[in-house]
């Protein structure tokens, strides 16, 4: 069995009887195991005597093989009345090549089977050369034939194909005595079906006990009912049983009813569709049945009409076989509803395919502009964005720009109108921004478009603000905060503390001045406000506004992710308050936070040498118990965990701190974890101490 540019050279069986003994012949190469295949799976005999006819001499039947791919098989009767039967052991290359157009065979149906008066093992090879499927008029001509020969009822075509779809047997009876007629109709049956499906379907065209013929097509000699069979009565144009119903089916018989041309169309069309599903081993008629739903899908989003987003969703992620151009307006569609609705998730499952197929992230990205730039639609536009770059931090950068746009859009079509309310809702949205938008200097625009809003609305001019320290650099704080219309609009504390924020203001002020401006918002704001205005008093060098009060805070800063923003101002705050004569004039919780703040932000040695430095200068001399009872609190009340804690008694271990303070740091770490089995280390610390 070999291909040579489309040329089949396929291997002979004959088998007949010669007096009482049975005669083999055969091309070489075939052996007893291949002929014991044949007649166990290709079981067909003769036509009855009755029914054999000038055009129907024998009978025909492609049957499914095991270590042969597919037999076909040709059955006649000798003149002495003895049966004849040649098999040509069929691969399923020429079958796919023929996709269906079986009456390529008719002519070898017909022809008499040759005897032989001794065995052959010699015999040539039959040649199918250049196997071609039927042309688009002959598919026409073939389903108009089948039409004609169910009497114009396109149900029982439905049923028929209905049958052969959900894998079930169909059983012909009272049909024409003519082999003609009967490939015409298992052609035209195979037509309703896409090519690389129609070679898996087998056909007799004659069968007796159908019992022993196993094909799925079977013209039956007598009105017998074989069980999951479909029974059709060629002479009355009726289904004589009730077929399944089947989506491909329907879908098909839909196109066929308007035109058969469509049929031809549309099974071209779903070729690689269901050979991709069958492939991937689905059942025949699961793999037709995504394919006609496929199909509509394909036609509903070309014409621009609603379709089922979960299954545009699906068909996009996982089908290969969709073209290019579908595969683009699959994608469109999905932006469009999630647009339209507000709702991003649904075009989530983009996010698996952009990366798959070069061109259509760029394509949903030129389709993404214009509604970025649309008042209306800027809004959706910038939560399709933002949930994008947030899903994929790493391939977000193809989406910021429009990020940018979708949000510039949006201030400028809300500084037009007086909707307070949406501003309002607008500036807040962006309190909690994720940091993989990059939106920094976006927002600083924003900042300058919504600045006026401020001016007759104390809630904006206190969202302003709020964005304004968390996304502006230092100085563009202090140019914004210049403005006094906007500042008149803040709390009272917030007004107090620019008072002071001059190299020459008053002293001393009032105390608590940062934390008390802090204070003025709510609870989840109060740390960046902190940070952000002892940041400035820092860089206005005025050290006296940095009190204990603001020392907590920033410990309360430092324990939060926020803290690392704050890394570097956080150093600078320890090493300028740890200058001796400042130091001095501290009281205990401003040094036991100095410490902490360098503890929370996983400085151990720097930690640990600040205690050494206190205990060698502010408490060298008298009063020691100060230091201890400090040095108890400071691990007692700092937020540290337990790997923290650990790490820092590594540092503690070698340094020197005196042992009484070793232990007052053992001690309060374990009261804070409330001696839990995780602070083991320091117990056995604190025990070797006291066991000393």
């Amino acid at each position: 069995m070999t291909d040579n540019n489309r040329v089949f050279q396929l291997a002979r069986l004959y088998t007949g009887a010669q007096s009482l003994f049975e005669q083999v012949s055969r091309t070489p190469g075939i052996g007893v195991d291949q002929l014991a295949e044949c007649r166990r799976l290709a079981n067909l005999l003769p036509p009855l005597p009755a029914q054999r006819t000038d055009d129907m001499p024998g009978a025909l039947g492609l049957f499914r093989g095991d270590s042969i791919d597919f037999i076909l098989v040709k059955a006649q009767q000798a003149a002495n009345g003895a049966p004849l039967f040649q098999y040509l052991l069929m691969p399923a290359a020429p079958l796919r090549l023929l996709a269906g157009h079986v009456l390529t065979f008719e002519s070898f149906a017909r022809e008499p089977i040759p005897q032989y008066a001794t065995p052959r093992t010699d015999l040539a090879p039959f040649v199918l050369e250049n196997p071609e499927s039927a042309d688009s008029e002959t598919q026409i001509e073939d389903l108009l034939a089948l039409l004609t020969d169910c009497k114009n009822r396109s149900g029982v075509i439905n049923g028929l194909l209905s049958a052969l779809v959900q894998m079930m047997g169909i059983g012909v009876i009272n049909a024409p005595l003519s082999m003609h007629d009967r490939l015409t109709f298992v052609q035209g049956l195979l037509t309703l079906l896409p090519a690389p499906v129609r070679s898996g379907i087998t056909f007799a065209t004659s069968v007796i006990d159908p019992s022993q013929t196993n094909t799925q097509i079977k013209f039956l000699a007598s009105d017998s009912r074989p069980a999951r069979h479909l029974i059709f009565d060629w002479e009355a144009g009726k289904l004589l049983t009730d077929p399944p119903n089947d989506t491909y089916s329907n879908f098909i018989m839909s196109q066929f009813r308007l035109d058969p041309s469509l049929v031809i169309q549309q099974t071209r069309q779903l070729e690689k569709t269901a050979a991709w599903r069958q492939f991937h081993k689905d059942e025949l008629a699961t793999a037709l049945a995504w394919a006609s739903k496929r199909a509509s899908l394909d036609s509903a989003l070309r014409s621009g009409l609603p379709a089922d987003s979960k299954m545009v969703a699906d068909v996009l992620r996982d089908d290969p076989t969709l073209p290019e151009d579908l595969r683009i307006i699959y994608a469109r569609h999905l932006v469009t509803i999630a647009l339209s609705l507000d709702e991003p998730e649904r075009a989530d499952s983009l996010l698996t395919v952009f990366p798959k197929y070069r061109g259509l992230a760029e394509a949903v990205y030129d389709q993404l502009v214009p509604l970025a730039e649309d008042k209306t639609r800027s809004a959706a536009a910038y939560h399709l964005a933002a949930r994008w770059i947030n899903s994929s931090p790493d391939n977000g950068g193809r989406w910021r720009p429009l990020l940018t746009t979708a949000t510039l859009t949006r201030a400028n079509t809300l500084a037009e109108g007086d909707d307070l309310e949406a501003r309002r809702v607008f500036l807040e949205s962006f309190f909690d921004v994720s940091p993989a938008l990059q939106l920094d200097s976006v927002i600083a625009q924003v900042i300058g478009i919504s600045r006026k809003w401020a001016y007759k609305d104390a809630r904006t001019a206190c969202d302003v603000f709020l964005l304004a320290v968390t996304f502006l650099p230092v100085g563009g704080l202090q140019r914004l905060l210049a403005d006094q219309t906007l500042v008149a609009q803040l709390p009272e504390p917030v007004r107090m503390v620019f008072v002071h924020l001059t190299p020459n203001a008053p002293r001393p002020a009032p105390h608590s001045l940062l934390a008390r401006a802090a204070g003025a918002f709510a609870a989840e704001r109060k740390p960046i406000v902190l940070a952000r205005l002892a940041e400035w008093a820092l860089l206005m060098q005025r050290t006296d506004l940095i009190d204990a009060d603001v020392l907590r805070g920033m410990v309360e800063v430092g324990s939060k992710p926020l803290g690392v923003r704050f890394d570097v101002l956080s150093q600078q705050i320890v090493e300028e308050l740890s200058r001796l004569t400042i130091l001095r004039t501290l009281d205990m919780p401003s040094v036991q936070a100095l410490v902490a703040l360098s503890l929370v932000r996983d400085r151990y040695d720097a930690a640990i040498a600040q205690l050494e430095f206190y205990q060698n200068t502010l408490y060298r001399g008298g009063k020691p118990e100060l230091i201890t009872r400090m040095v108890r609190a400071l691990f007692q009340e700092t937020p540290l965990t337990a790997q923290q804690f650990n790490e820092a008694f590594d540092a503690l271990q070698n340094s020197q701190l005196r042992v009484m303070l070793r232990a007052q740091a053992y001690l309060g770490a374990l009261v804070s974890r409330n001696w839990s089995p995780d602070m083991t280390g320091a117990m056995q610390r604190l025990t070797a101490i006291l066991s000393s």
